[in-house]
């Protein structure tokens, strides 16, 4: 891991500029854009190289092989999602792709190959062959492992351990303009009830 990243266990909310909460791939990588900016305060449950992100095992679908183009892999993937996506959304994803991999690249990311071009895969709805893999299927972890270890964006970015979305919430609780024993409250219930509701599903379901 690079020095960039200071993880620490729950102490005293530090000050920052910027909140992030998780410290999967999107995580990472927004964290990296905000430090540039100012200080940032990630909060996580746990290591970065233990979230969902680092265990993610699919590729990644980017259109950047020979056989590909950005306007067919939009198409591929609103007809995929049957009305269900928002084209600019999609748009985004598409078109801003090819570039962070070959950020990524540039950072070190080490995408399988054969024969010395990358193995794009051709997998459900793509049409064409463009799923980028990482160890087969370690994609997850390779990208984590390279946003952690770039160095010098991460600068001034403090990763608190054993951090949940409640901590998130109490830690900005002054834009909510509200007072911390009321917020505490409220928490409380809205556990209080998600622990319920647990109880009777389990109940149910034995």
């Amino acid at each position: 891991m690079g020095g960039g990243l200071a993880l620490h266990r729950k102490t005293r909310t530090p000050q920052a500029d910027f909140l992030v909460i998780g410290s999967g791939v999107a995580g990472l990588r927004a964290a990296i854009e905000l430090s540039r900016q100012g200080r940032v305060l990630m909060l996580t449950k746990g290591h970065p190289l233990e979230s969902s992100s680092s265990y993610a095992q699919g590729g990644v679908a980017v259109a950047m092989s020979e056989e590909d183009d950005v306007a067919v892999h939009l198409t591929d993937t609103l007809t995929a999602g049957h009305g269900l996506c928002r084209p600019e959304a999609v748009r985004v994803l598409v078109e801003e792709g090819p570039d962070r991999i070959q950020e990524l690249i540039g950072w070190g990311a080490q995408f399988d190959k054969i024969g010395g071009k990358f193995a794009f895969a051709k997998e459900a709805a793509h049409s064409r062959s463009r799923i980028l893999r990482a160890r087969g299927d370690a994609t997850g972890n390779e990208m984590v492992r390279v946003l952690m270890a770039e160095d010098d964006p991460l600068v001034g970015v403090v990763a608190r351990l054993d951090a949940v979305g409640v901590d998130a919430v109490l830690a900005r609780r002054e834009l909510l303009q509200v007072g911390e024993e009321r917020l505490a409250v409220h928490l409380r219930r809205r556990l209080a009830e998600r622990g319920r509701r647990r109880q009777r599903r389990d109940g149910r379901q034995q």
